[in-house]
């Protein structure tokens, strides 16, 4: 169903250090049906992800890893919607789909021009699912540790940031494939929280590691590690 308005939550201002409500807008503005090209989709996107790397994207032009929201312009992240039109036989009109699109109601994309590819979510798995424990997070543990990693049963497995998003991931993977797990966490209360689940758990700030690699020989004496999986981009340190 598509109504006359498009709400919006757009970014207010450029944030310093930690957000706060003032650096962002809600806007609403009137929106017809779109005439839509070959190719094209129009979405009503159901979920959006609070990712940690939504505040990266906030950041201004030249710190971050992707292209930065422009003060005024709607945010942008991982969302989970359902085509409503379509000009795109692979995308019919009632399926559901997983990308990357801006905070609105609805959203005109053309997945051969997208930098997040735009999945279709299978009829037995939820969007809930799908930007959940199947999300890109969950691929990229799951590639890191099979794909890159080719870790074996019995094998010791160091994750670094193991309470972030693909670090947790990543802990309860290697954990079912029979690895001994030992995770790498900023804070007390991170490492309680990961502690509960993971064979051993290290308290970054409370040693000294400038890279995690699995030629470092510290964490192959110290910890018998066979393989570690660096799951942000800073590097452990103390």
């Amino acid at each position: 169903m598509f109504n006359q308005t498009n709400r919006q939550w757009l970014l207010a201002s450029r944030p310093q250090g930690k957000l706060k409500p003032g650096d962002f807008t809600r806007h609403v503005e009137p929106m017809s049906p779109p005439d839509l090209h070959a190719g094209e989709l129009l979405v009503h996107n159901r979920y959006f992800l609070c990712a940690p790397t939504v505040r990266n994207f906030l950041n201004a032009p030249g710190r971050s890893y992707r292209t930065s929201v422009p003060v005024g312009a709607p945010i942008s992240g991982v969302v989970g919607s359902e085509v409503i039109a379509s000009r795109d036989p692979a995308y019919p009109v009632g399926c559901r789909v997983t990308t990357m699109a801006r905070w609105e109601d609805y959203s005109r994309l053309n997945p051969g021009h997208v930098e997040v590819p735009v999945y279709r979510v299978a009829e037995d798995v939820s969007l809930e699912e799908m930007m959940g424990p199947l999300s890109l997070n969950s691929l990229t543990a799951y590639y890191g540790l099979f794909g890159v990693g080719r870790i074996q049963r019995g094998e010791t497995v160091v994750v670094s940031a193991a309470a972030g998003s693909v670090g947790s991931m990543a802990c309860q993977i290697a954990r079912i494939a029979g690895c001994r797990v030992i995770g790498i966490a900023g804070g007390a209360a991170k490492c309680a929280w990961i502690s509960k689940d993971y064979s051993k758990t290290v308290h970054f700030l409370s040693v000294t590691i400038h890279m995690i690699a699995a030629s470092g020989g510290f964490w192959r004496a110290t910890l018998g590690m066979n393989w570690s999986l660096r799951s942000s981009a800073a590097s452990p340190k103390d």
